[in-house]
């Protein structure tokens, strides 16, 4: 709720509800895009959250999640954050392949239209190794794989545009 208010004071003029992953409260094929920023790598089974991404997107509408690399989750990379007492907090993140992501996909119908993969830079490679060894966590880090975005495709007809 706390992010929600962020975000709705950050953009006033859009719509934020509350939801869980796997029962979004949104209508069948009423949005011609969804966006899953950051947050599949939170849940243990894919295909709950994949399946209510299709439903939600119209025929011809399009799903794009990005994610925390595999390749990260798989060295044990760590999702970080400040507390409100100004530590640092850790939040496990669940170890799923890319081809779990592209079956997970494929099984609710999801056409894959594209896949890019970013590196982590010296700037993204946070862990708790940046400001005591730097050196080495740029020699360890950077250059990896930091984040995967899928682009996929619900088929049909392309939404029509007012």
């Amino acid at each position: 709720p706390a992010m929600l208010a962020r975000a709705k004071a950050k953009l006033p003029g859009c719509r934020f509800e509350q939801g869980d992953l796997a029962a979004l409260p949104v209508p069948n094929a009423s949005v011609d895009a969804a966006l899953c920023a950051l947050a599949l790598v939170h849940v243990a089974d894919l295909r709950p959250a994949l399946r209510e991404l299709a439903r939600v997107v119209r025929p011809g509408g399009q799903v794009v999640i990005s994610d925390v690399h595999p390749v990260l989750v798989q060295l044990g990379w760590q999702a970080q954050f400040r507390t409100a007492e100004g530590g640092v907090g850790f939040m496990r993140l669940n170890r799923h392949f890319a081809a779990d992501y592209a079956a997970a996909a494929l099984d609710v119908g999801l056409q894959l239209s594209g896949l890019y993969e970013s590196p982590l830079t010296p700037e993204s490679a946070m862990t708790v190794a940046r400001e005591p060894l730097p050196d080495a966590n740029a020699a360890a880090w950077v250059g990896l794989p930091g984040v995967i975005v899928w682009h996929f495709i619900k088929p049909g007809p392309a939404p029509a545009r007012p």
